[in-house]
């Protein structure tokens, strides 16, 4: 029955196996001889007409039936669909190209091959089968790069490189500068307008401080005048200068009170002295009159007109004696309301001088102090309004200005120009410069994988392409490493290689990983291997196959494809709601 399997499933699959044909009581489930690797051998079996690792191509059909092995492969590149069809017994090669057959040369049904039509497939995929082992189907049984003779490892720098391609890379090499062109323009009005809106929030922060500055001058000044103005009126102390301004009311008013009675007095004593004055007139001109003489003339007078004049001299005399003693009573009265008048004024002690003329004036002095000092207070306690806004423009309205992408581009662009310019030059260097130009890139891509798998060895690749390993000063060869530092060094060297490669050719979309991750693979190194993995899947839309014997995968990984043998024959089942 013919199985199917979508490696376009955009995401992480796992692939397990169970050989129902192997288990045996003692055991849950067998892994071996499920058919996992099948799946890989397969993909390159269509694309390059033999297994993965050293399968004759009539031991990869099932030994069950012996006859029928057919393999069809479909992808798609560069907007075109192909198609592939493969198998022994009976042997047939076909190649479709957006549905329309590639007709090989020298076809030999005999042999289910054709090199013309060979050639075809492998200049639309762009790499060897030597290539598709080391940078997309990694297989535990493929000779790790480090482990070919120097010749090879040449030959596959050379051909990563594209060193025999460079003609035809030149036109694909110029479409992919004008998009990192367009990425650095891009970039380039990026950095432009956020420098700019920093330019624009620099001026405003500039603006802010410069507000800051008058607002604290003016505060300053502002808490200095009213310092002096408190100080001006603090000097006097104005609750005395109130107890005085009462004070020296009600020493006015005894004053008036007593000049009042003192007044009245001395008018009385004037009264009092006029009328004396009658009254000794008239006392005499009475002791006249009792001489019988006449008052005014003194002549002496017997008729009836002197009784008359006696009369009225005694009752004159009587009546300014009994005013004077009216008079003399009020006066000794008023003294009388005088003493405790003056006792009371001379309790108050001298008459107070005073610093406002007016009491009203004390208290609006009492009052602008109390003003003053809340208002200095107040004032004292006030915060700049803009420190705050500058430091919110300084934490959020600046933007970082960040390099290291143009910086990254400018670094591809320059390195796609020089590779064109090598790519259409006619000199004969261009072979060392091609590789010296790629080393350091294949070199710094390699460094950061190994850096993230935690392999603290120093692996970097020489002008003369040989690769040399050290650490702590030491020169090592592959085989010195223990299996888990070599299977970090294999994924690392894939990786970059795969980098490389699709820098200079086009994206592959499918990772495909055969028990790496089980040999001499601790967890520190399945949780590196599986943190770059899945970056890959993420950021670069890489869909990754990974055949394990590893069950606590599952956990790390959504979709699993199980490869259950069973009476020789293997099918697929995906789990986890992946369809296909």
């Amino acid at each position: 029955m013919p199985q199917t399997i979508d490696f376009e499933n955009d995401g992480l699959t796992l692939i397990l196996g169970e050989n129902m044909d192997m288990m045996t009581e003692a055991q849950n489930v067998a892994r071996n001889g499920a058919g996992k690797t099948a799946i890989f051998n397969a993909l390159s079996y269509a694309l390059f007409g033999q297994a993965l690792n050293n399968i004759r191509k009539e031991n990869l059909i099932n030994n069950i039936n012996g006859k029928g092995m057919f393999v069809v492969f479909e992808f798609e590149s560069n907007g075109h669909g192909y198609r592939i069809e493969r198998g022994r017994k009976p042997n047939f090669f076909k190649f479709f190209v957006d549905s329309v057959a590639v007709d090989g040369e020298a076809i030999d049904e005999s042999q289910g091959e054709s090199k013309h039509t060979q050639q075809e497939v492998e200049k639309v995929i762009q790499m060897s089968h030597n290539m598709f082992k080391h940078i997309i189907a990694l297989n535990t049984k493929t000779v790790p790069f480090l482990e070919l003779g120097s010749k090879q490892q040449r030959d596959f720098i050379e051909e990563l490189l594209g060193m025999k391609l460079l003609s035809e890379k030149a036109e694909s090499l110029k479409e992919l500068i004008k998009i990192t062109k367009e990425d650095i323009r891009m970039e380039e009005f990026r950095i432009k307008t956020v420098q700019e809106g920093n330019k624009k929030v620099e001026k405003n922060i500039v603006e802010m401080r410069k507000k800051s500055e008058t607002w604290d001058f003016e505060h300053t000044k502002k808490i200095s005048d009213l310092e002096r103005a408190y100080d001006e009126l603090s000097h006097i102390d104005i609750e005395i200068e109130l107890t005085k301004h009462k004070t020296l009311k009600e020493y006015e008013e005894l004053e008036q009170q007593i000049e009042r009675l003192k007044k009245d007095n001395r008018g009385s004593e004037r009264e009092a002295k006029s009328l004396g004055v009658i009254l000794e007139k008239n006392s005499k001109s009475l002791e006249i009159a009792l001489e019988n003489k006449c008052p005014t003339c003194e002549q002496e007078i017997h008729d009836d007109s002197h009784e008359a004049i006696l009369n009225g001299l005694a009752l004159a005399v009587e009546s300014d004696t009994k005013k004077i003693e009216v008079i003399r009573s009020e006066i000794a009265d008023v003294d009388a309301k005088l003493v405790p008048l003056e006792e009371k004024l001379s309790l108050l002690g001298t008459k107070p001088r005073l610093y406002y003329r007016v009491i009203d004036e004390a208290y609006t002095h009492k009052t602008n102090l109390e003003v003053i000092n809340n208002e200095l207070n107040n004032t004292r306690e006030q915060e700049n309004p803009f420190n705050e806004q500058i430091l919110s423009l300084e934490k959020t309205g600046m933007q970082d200005v960040d390099f290291d992408t143009i910086n990254d581009l400018v670094k591809i662009r320059d390195h796609q120009e020089f590779l064109l310019k090598l790519l259409t030059s006619n000199d004969s260097f261009i072979r060392k410069k091609i590789i010296d130009q790629n080393i350091a890139f294949l070199n710094d891509r390699l460094s950061k994988y190994l850096e993230k798998l935690g392999l603290p060895h120093i692996v970097f690749f020489q002008s003369d392409l040989t690769v040399q390993i050290t650490t702590f000063g030491r020169e090592l060869d592959f085989d010195n490493l223990s299996r888990g530092e070599q299977t970090r060094l294999i994924l690392g060297l894939c990786w970059s290689f795969r980098d490389i490669y699709e820098l200079m050719n086009h994206q592959v979309n499918v990772v495909l990983i055969d028990e790496l991750l089980d040999i001499g693979s601790d967890n520190q190194l399945v949780e590196s291997a599986m943190g770059i993995i899945k970056k890959m899947n993420h950021e670069r839309g890489k869909d990754v196959f990974i055949i394990s014997h590893k069950d606590e995968l599952v956990s790390k990984i959504s979709t699993v494809l199980k490869v259950v043998k069973e009476g020789g024959f293997s099918v697929f089942n995906f789990e986890n709601d992946y369809a296909f």
